[in-house]
């Protein structure tokens, strides 16, 4: 639904096999050797990363499909090609830093999505009930507060599962429980 894959099963690498090929197709048209390493930094932050933020918001995206997309923007940054390997001469960790730390600035994938899920996780929680939360909270929330979050049951649908484990964030978190 809008792009994102409505499964009733967890999410696998192939159902999100799009975002990479999204990610493939917007680098097509830019050519890493006439870009300045500058000029690759702020495409790949700015374009490449945003990407796959929405369907982040929503789902848990397979960590393999994340790693996939890193390795892409990696190597374009670099300017890496079919024919050509270049020596990528800062670690990928060292970018992710803030720039106040020497870094880049880039955000780790699978930290975004756990943030994007989390922040979703503390609106239902909070009582923002808009429709998707009203949804939500018909199908999930029996007996749901702030302070016990949303408790998975095992007829749950994978969604709901990962929205407990959100919630029991929220709670450490918030909490210290």
């Amino acid at each position: 639904y809008l792009g994102i894959p409505a499964l009733g099963r967890a999410p696998r690498r192939n159902d999100f096999q799009y975002l990479v090929e999204k990610v493939k197709s917007k680098l097509a048209g830019w050519k890493a050797q006439q870009l300045s390493l500058a000029g690759r930094i702020i495409l790949a932050k700015s374009v490449i990363q945003a990407i796959p933020t929405y369907p982040m918001i929503s789902t848990k995206v397979p960590r393999g499909c994340l790693n996939e997309i890193k390795k892409i923007q990696r190597s374009f940054i670099w300017g890496d090609s079919d024919e050509r390997w270049c020596a990528h001469l800062i670690g990928w960790n060292t970018m992710m830093l803030p720039k106040s730390q020497g870094g880049l600035g880039f955000k780790d994938l699978h930290i975004m999505n756990d943030a994007c899920l989390l922040k979703m996780s503390w609106a239902l929680l909070r009582g923002e009930y808009s429709l998707w939360g009203q949804v939500l909270l018909g199908k999930y929330g029996r007996g749901m507060n702030v302070h016990d979050g949303v408790v998975a049951h095992q007829a749950d649908s994978s969604f709901g599962k990962q929205l407990s484990n959100y919630g029991q964030s929220y709670n450490s978190i918030c909490f210290g429980r």
